[in-house]
């Protein structure tokens, strides 16, 4: 670009000079001065409070969180809005958080559903508290088990025979009903297993229709026949060979027996062996009912 004819005022020493281009703001000597300045600041670097790199502070923001990005900020104030409200609920019982979830849950043993009705939190968010402290604690399962270990077996009969009438209840809803294999697919990465997926081309390859993650009551099934009442489970080698989980599928088999249906369950290690006579066992067992 050619030099500009028009004369222009620095705006850095006030005289005037023939600038390069329009858009030249200082005069040559000063527009060296500014640089030097600006490389100056520019190593003057500042530690994000957040992630912990160096950036480039600018004066605008001497009076501001030091953060690297707006996404650092938004985190920090995150943090920041958490402590606060620790600070609030340490202040509303007269107590030290930390110290007192340690005491409640490790020393004096009350359960986390007990502790989440004292500070009027749900659960996991609770859990996450005890996360953020770095305090040891049971996950919700763990917590239950000690639970009924304190309790009596007709008291255990009674409150497992309330949970199910309230499931039966809960079940009667449309809704719910998604809502409940929407969970147990979430449970499962919502992605089927490689067994499970040999099986079905196998099937679709025949031209057999089935309907997969079928739902029966409050139980999903991996495959069923719902005219023929005939559910398939594949299970996998490692996670249905424990003797607990062995228990769990019994009870369940039991289960949907009663209410008319029958189950076929499949090993992993025969389906990667062989699938054709995994499905050819499905066939029979569809054609003898």
């Amino acid at each position: 670009m050619g030099k500009c004819a028009k004369i222009k005022r620095c705006s850095k020493c006030g005289l005037d000079y023939t600038p390069a281009s329009n858009a030249q703001r200082y005069c040559f000597d000063c527009r060296e001065l500014m640089k030097d300045e600006y490389e100056k600041n520019r190593a003057n670097n500042d530690t994000c409070e957040c992630c912990g790199k160096l950036y480039y502070r600018r004066h605008c923001q001497e009076d501001e969180i030091s953060c690297c990005s707006s996404e650092c900020s938004l985190r920090l104030n995150h943090q920041l809005g958490k402590a606060v409200y620790w600070k609030c609920i340490e202040e509303e019982h007269g107590i030290s958080l930390k110290e007192t979830l340690h005491k409640m849950h490790n020393i004096d043993m009350v359960t986390l559903k007990d502790i989440a009705e004292c500070f009027k939190i749900d659960r996991r968010n609770l859990m996450n508290w005890f996360k953020l402290f770095n305090i040891e604690h049971r996950d919700i399962s763990g917590d239950n088990y000690r639970r009924y270990a304190n309790m009596s077996e007709e008291e255990i009969k009674n409150q497992t025979k309330a949970a199910n009438k309230k499931i039966r209840e809960l079940m009667k809803d449309e809704e719910y009903k998604a809502l409940h294999v929407k969970r147990t697919l979430d449970a499962q990465n919502n992605r089927e297993s490689e067994p499970e997926r040999m099986v079905k081309i196998e099937l679709d390859c025949r031209g057999i229709e089935y309907h997969p993650h079928y739902q029966i009551t409050y139980n999903v099934v991996d495959l069923a026949f719902p005219q023929q009442k005939i559910a398939i489970e594949i299970d996998g080698d490692y996670w249905h060979s424990t003797p607990r989980q062995k228990d769990k599928d019994r009870i369940r088999d039991e289960r949907l027996k009663k209410i008319g249906w029958k189950i076929l369950r499949i090993k992993e290690f025969e389906v990667r062996k062989d699938v054709k006579i995994c499905v050819d066992k499905i066939e029979q067992f569809l054609t003898a009912e």
